[in-house]
């Protein structure tokens, strides 16, 4: 499948009341920039959509239950809903954007990732 062809998601999971979700949120604001850019330049990534989508799992529910989010913050990369890789927890923005730069690059593989 070719990621051009799809659409990429980008989903924060989050809780007001979690103090690390509070502290991942600048950062998952930057590597959201950063990876858009990315998007953007990488031939094969050019012209796929990025969609980012902030939820806060006491207010939205549906969406959390769906993707099978138990802990907060996680964050979610996916193309055409397929998950390519869920991190959980606070990470730093280096790692952050490695990680999810890493999955797009091996989506080609049909690899789903996941690191606690």
């Amino acid at each position: 499948m070719n990621v051009a062809d799809s659409e990429i998601t980008l989903r924060f999971y989050f809780a007001s009341w979690s103090l690390p979700s509070k502290q991942m949120r600048h950062i998952f604001d930057e590597v959201a920039l950063d990876l858009d850019r990315h998007v953007k330049n990488v031939p094969e990534l050019s012209g796929t959509p990025l969609r980012v989508l902030v939820v806060d799992v006491d207010q939205e529910p549906a969406p959390v239950e769906t993707h099978g989010i138990t802990k907060v913050p996680t964050i979610q990369l996916s193309t055409n809903s397929q998950d390519l890789i869920t991190l959980i927890g606070a990470r730093p923005k280096l790692a952050l954007r490695s990680d999810l730069i890493t999955a797009l690059e091996i989506h080609s593989n049909k690899a789903r990732v996941t690191k606690e």
